[in-house]
């Protein structure tokens, strides 16, 4: 393929758990010669356990925006925008900073997953206030792992800054660096859904996950998609380039030297789902049905439309 012609989804597939425990392990030992993959690899897989229910204590992941595969791609974005920080503005991180980002990426949205005992439904009725729930599980991980109530502490201030409404000044950071880590786990979470490939097809699931979680600010599927425009716009750039310190910027830097490609993959992925979209408002209008025929990736919609009969 001509690198001209190359795009985000020909690099990665966050389907699978291995390809995206590779990659990403990968661009850690570019970034530091100390980097306990081993201790990365196990976490990843523990990581897969806890979303598959077989890890001690949980019910399987039962959320249907806000999976695995999210969560793999929320981790590779975040190991791209950390080594693009080292190669564009020569920020050095240790080993032990870079599993800490990593850590924090795996399990910023594990307070979603249900323990076993919890009531039934999906963990989406955890939704407001989930960064808490991820916190209390990554802690308890870190520290039958041995790690130090420093680095939990850390992982800990790094997930916070996921939270949409969350200030960073107001997140207790010991040192400007777990600061950094804070914008770039920030900006890996909003930048990997609005770069996914399947972005609009997703937005559906992400309305049921809201209605569970009591969040009224939408009121049909098709309000949602018709809003999502706005929330980029209002919400989301905002917050990447003025909050989270416009980190996303040095994306470029890391695509340039893993993959030859000058470009910034996310912003170009983020555009494109969103020229789209205008173009299907301009023609459904307010009809939800020519938006599921028009959004099949990965045959989201064909499943959608079906449950939808079944109901």
């Amino acid at each position: 393929m001509k690198k001209e012609a190359i795009r985000l989804h020909d690099l990665s597939c966050c389907h699978d758990p291995a390809a995206i425990t590779t990659e990403v392990g990968l661009i850690a030992a570019m970034l530091a010669d100390d980097f306990d993959r081993e201790g990365f690899v196990a976490a990843m897989e523990d990581l897969r356990r806890l979303f598959a229910g077989e890890y001690p204590g949980y019910r399987a992941s039962n959320t249907s925006y806000h999976d695995l595969e999210h969560t793999n791609a929320v981790v590779l974005a975040t190991a791209r925008l950390l080594h693009g920080l080292h190669l564009d503005q020569g920020v050095r991180f240790s080993g032990a900073q870079v599993l800490v980002a990593l850590l924090a990426a795996m399990f910023h949205d594990a307070g979603l997953i249900q323990k076993v005992g919890e009531p039934v439904g999906s963990g989406a009725r955890h939704m407001v206030g989930h960064e808490e729930r991820s916190i209390a599980l990554v802690t308890a991980y870190m520290r039958a792992h041995g790690f130090g109530e420093a680095a939990i502490a850390d992982c800990g201030a790094v997930i916070m800054a996921t939270g949409l409404k969350q200030s960073l000044a107001e997140i207790p950071c010991r040192n400007a660096t777990i600061s950094m880590l804070g914008k770039v786990l920030g900006s890996a979470d909003l930048l990997a859904q609005m770069a996914d490939r399947a972005y609009l097809e997703k937005l559906p699931l992400l309305y049921r996950e809201f209605v569970e979680a009591g969040i009224d600010e939408y009121g049909s599927e098709l309000d949602l998609i018709g809003k999502t425009l706005d929330f980029y716009r209002v919400v989301a750039k905002p917050r990447l380039l003025e909050e989270l310190d416009n980190v996303m910027r040095v994306l470029r830097a890391h695509f340039r030297v893993r993959w030859g490609v000058d470009r910034n993959l996310y912003a170009e992925a983020i555009e494109g789902n969103l020229v789209y979209l205008e173009k299907l408002l301009a023609k459904c209008g307010g009809t939800y049905d020519c938006f599921l025929e028009n959004l099949d990736r990965g045959g989201i919609a064909s499943r959608i439309r079906t449950e939808s009969e079944g109901d």
